[in-house]
């Protein structure tokens, strides 16, 4: 733990700030009120004020044993640890290792949302919705893993459903050719059958009915009637 050795030979722990977890030249500035320089004497570093003699400070009698030569005012001592990382790297090399950081990070973004673009098809699932919505389903999959709460997870699929059917203009028909739905950065290609389908609009139904909602509720019964009529005429063609 770093210590404030007084020209009174008073000897006091100090911390730095613990939003910052460190102490820079700015926290020992505000600790001694003083322009200091570092030694490094032993294991330690000490800080004190190079010009103290010139500005009238009192000889730190402590401090000066521990040195080896005179030293005045107070000074402080800390662990290499307790140091910021960056203290001993001049002010404009710290600005050329941020700008290079920022750059960094800037090109990473990118390449990142170059490959998500570039990569559509590898996005695209053919895992099972339904059991991702199953109250006793291990949530095992790369999607899930990324959310912390099965409720989020139901509340993601059931949403991006509902979007799916009744926040487009596009036909009924052309909803059900093309069932894909999208979460996230993923694509969940709905299985093409009656049965499959109906599990799906049961359980949005199912959802809205818990909250209530009934007027969602009466849209969702529409599409389910529609969508035996849809494989009644589908299977008729084949």
């Amino acid at each position: 733990m770093a210590i404030i050795i007084s020209s009174t030979g008073v000897v006091t722990e100090v911390m730095p700030d613990p939003q910052i977890g460190y102490f820079t030249m700015k926290t020992i500035y505000n600790f001694l009120k003083a322009l200091v320089e570092p030694v490094f004497i032993g294991t330690k570093w000490m800080f004190h004020c190079k010009t103290g003699l010139s500005l009238g400070y009192q000889i730190n009698k402590q401090a000066s044993e521990v040195a080896g030569f005179l030293v005045y005012g107070d000074v402080l001592i800390a662990d290499d640890f307790e140091l910021s990382p960056t203290f001993f790297i001049p002010e404009d090399l710290k600005k050329e290792i941020k700008e290079e950081i920022i750059k960094f990070y800037k090109n990473f973004e990118q390449s990142y949302q170059n490959e998500l673009s570039q990569n559509t098809e590898q996005k695209r699932s053919k895992r099972d919705i339904l059991s991702l919505l199953k109250e006793d389903n291990e949530v095992t999959n790369e999607f899930t893993q990324s959310l912390n709460r099965k409720e989020i997870i139901t509340e993601k699929i059931i949403s991006a459903l509902y979007k799916y059917l009744f926040g487009s203009k596009k036909s009924f028909k052309q909803l059900m050719k093309n069932f894909i739905l999208k979460i996230d950065n993923t694509e969940f290609v709905i299985e093409d059958s009656l049965e499959y389908r109906t599990k799906i609009f049961n359980t949005l139904l199912q959802f809205y009915i818990d909250k209530e909602d009934y007027e969602k509720c009466e849209k969702i019964k529409k599409y389910i009637e529609n969508l035996n009529k849809y494989y009644e005429v589908k299977n008729e063609k084949n």
